[in-house]
């Protein structure tokens, strides 16, 4: 191994937080195969098989507040708890206490009511279409 390639590689501490976000290998690193199928590996077996919900209302919130649009809304469908846990509560807040409207719907799973102020939860996903999407282009009229 020669140097470039000892010091592109990350540390444990890196590594662990790449994990979370799902990047076993970052660009500019060299690895073998058999590195690759090892951290592959342990990154599927290290999921909890959660979607990181904190981290995508993250980005849209980003991305929304660039938009000229007056009013701005994001709206999260989910049927489960996300995987970021703390953060998600965390970006709940932010986007909570910025100019965007943020919505969390829940389906079959409460884990909304835990983490959002503006939450519905419907138990049957047919009710989407009987109760949500009626609602829904209440809300998008204003």
């Amino acid at each position: 191994m020669n140097n470039a390639t000892a010091s592109a590689k990350p540390s444990d501490a890196a590594f662990a937080e790449w994990l979370k976000a799902g990047v076993v290998k970052s660009f500019e690193e060299r690895a073998s195969r058999q590195t690759m199928l090892e951290r592959i590996k342990l990154a599927v077996d290290s999921m909890d098989w959660g979607t990181i919900i904190g981290e995508s209302v993250e980005i849209a919130w980003r991305r929304i507040l660039k938009r000229r649009e007056k009013r701005k809304v994001i709206i999260l469908l989910t049927d489960g708890q996300g995987s970021d846990g703390p953060n998600e509560k965390r970006v709940a807040r932010l986007v909570e206490q910025s100019s965007v409207e943020l919505i969390a719907v829940g389906i079959d799973d409460t884990h909304v009511a835990k983490t959002y102020s503006n939450y519905v939860i419907y138990s049957d996903p047919q009710q989407l279409l009987s109760d949500f999407y009626p609602k829904l282009r209440d809300i998008l009229r204003g």
